[in-house]
Formats: structure tokens, sequence, C-alpha cells
């Protein structure tokens, strides 16, 4: 996405707009996702002027010359969560020359979980034909803001023949307000990333016929 120091006008085909209000840049930077990891390639001759080429195939595009020096990091890479309770942007200066990278890690993983952050309490509840007697769960009692939690839920012996969980959501302790209307799940199991708060797993029972 742009990122704007000192604003500035282009022109497609003569129609003037606001960098700020570019949008989606993603186009310039041919973004490659994979199932653990991305990757974005730069061209060589990368510029302002290339980059808005790029979201506009086939229309001509001017940009001022002064874009550049007035936007040192013109670009935001934004990074998210699947649900976007963790977010990073990392702001990009394109063109310096760079003589060499040096790490200390072999491997750098962004993780919104915090050591030493508060722990917040998870509770459970249900809701529909069943009570906490119908399901056989495994789930901890507490996570860090950003920590990954999951989840283990079954219906118990002798009911799992006329119930089933038909939903599974995240709701807020506090305000009893959905965080997420569906927990991604294997199976029985259900994961989230924990939330700066106290959080409800709400499980929906229904007859299994429903």
């Amino acid at each position: 996405m742009p990122n704007v120091e000192r604003d500035f006008d282009y022109t497609v085909d003569g129609e003037r707009y606001l960098y700020s209000k570019a949008g989606d840049l993603t186009a310039a930077f041919a973004l490659s996702k994979q199932d653990t990891y991305f990757e974005i390639t730069i061209p060589e001759d990368m510029s302002l002027q290339k980059a808005l080429e790029s979201c506009y195939p086939g229309q001509s595009v001017d940009v001022p010359e002064s874009a550049g020096a007035d936007n040192p990091y013109p670009y935001a890479l934004i990074v998210s969560s699947y649900n976007e309770s963790v977010v990073y942007h990392i702001y990009l200066s394109i063109g310096v020359n760079v003589t060499g990278v040096s790490l200390d890690q072999t491997e750098i993983v962004f993780s919104g979980y915090v050591d030493g952050a508060e722990s917040f309490l998870i509770g459970y509840d249900t809701l529909g034909w069943g009570s906490f007697s119908s399901l056989d769960i495994e789930c901890p009692k507490s996570a860090k803001p950003g920590e990954n939690v999951t989840v283990t839920a079954t219906i118990v012996t002798g009911l799992a023949e006329q119930y089933k969980i038909s939903r599974v959501s995240l709701v807020s302790t506090d305000t009893g307000e959905e965080i997420e209307e569906n927990l991604t799940t294997n199976g029985n199991t259900y994961t989230f990333i924990m939330p700066e708060e106290e959080v409800t797993i709400m499980f929906y029972i229904v007859p299994i016929d429903m």
C-alpha cells in the first residue's frame, strides 16, 4: 500500500489521482504466497513511476519527478494474520544500494506473541440443544496476546449419534460481541490467535439431522 510522507498528484490517461488514495500496489511487486511464507520481487529499475504503471497496464501514467525525493519510504508492506488480529507494517525504500545483509538467526518468524505479556482467560459455553456435559473438550485456561490457541472438542459418547457441533465462534467475554464467526477447524480441532482480552469459545450444538 502507499506510505505517504508528502502526498502528490499523478495522472492516468490525463485523469488526476492522489497517491495516498492509490490503494493496493501489489501488482508492482510480483507477490508469491505459499503455505508458510511469501516472496516479493522488485525490478532493478523500480520507481514510483514503474510501480504505478504496473497498476495501470496499458495506460499512460505520469508521476512528478519530486515524488520519490519527498517520500523516502513510499511503500508499506502489510503482513497480517488470517483474521487481522495481528498486523505488521513494514515501510520500504527502494533504490538504496545494498552491499550485504547479516542475520544472527537462520530463520525469522513474525509473531504477535509477546514474551512476558499478561495472559487472558479462555472460557467456553454452549448454545442450542447441548450443555457443558455434551462435550469432551481440551482447552487451555489462558493465553497471551498473539499466541496460537488450539482447542479440541467432540460430542460425548452416547450423544454423538443425536447431536453435532454446527459452528464454533469466538466471543468477547466482556462485551459479548463476536470476535470470529467461525474458528479455523481441522476435524475436531479449532484454532485462533489470542486477542488482548478474555474470550469465550461458543459451541453451537444441534441435532445431527439439521
